[in-house]
């Protein structure tokens, strides 16, 4: 079912022109927990093999989601010998954070960025301390 339904999206970019569909996982570990025994890596290993205008970005707060989820150092993963790309982040500091935010804002066209880095100031007070 859940191979259908990335046939289908594909499908669909293809259709409208080449898109391209970005399946995000979040907190990938956390499937590790799921119920009902799906794997999901054999799908992933079939869309990567042969759904051109899928893409799956795969993150997690835990370095288990490459060890314990994706298995992908497993002679018995679906997923072995598929290149993947591992970027690792650090936290940022107070000053790194705001200027994430203020980018991102200027980038969605927020105007008033003297109110808004008050705000800002506060909320990375409040989450990085």
């Amino acid at each position: 079912m859940f191979a259908d339904i990335l046939d289908s999206l594909n499908d669909w970019a293809s259709d409208e022109g080449g898109l391209r569909v970005i399946i995000v996982l979040d907190e990938a570990q956390e499937l590790v927990k799921a119920r009902g025994g799906f794997d999901v890596l054999p799908v992933l290993a079939y869309a990567y093999d042969n759904l051109r205008n899928i893409t799956f970005i795969i993150t997690g707060s835990e370095f288990r989601v490459f060890t314990k989820f994706l298995k992908l150092n497993d002679p018995e993963s679906s997923l072995l010998g598929r290149a993947y790309v591992n970027i690792t982040l650090k936290p940022f500091s107070k000053d790194q954070a705001i200027e994430f935010l203020r980018r991102g804002f200027r980038g969605a066209g927020v105007l008033n960025l003297t109110r808004l880095s008050r705000c800002m100031r506060s909320l990375v007070v409040i989450l990085v301390g």
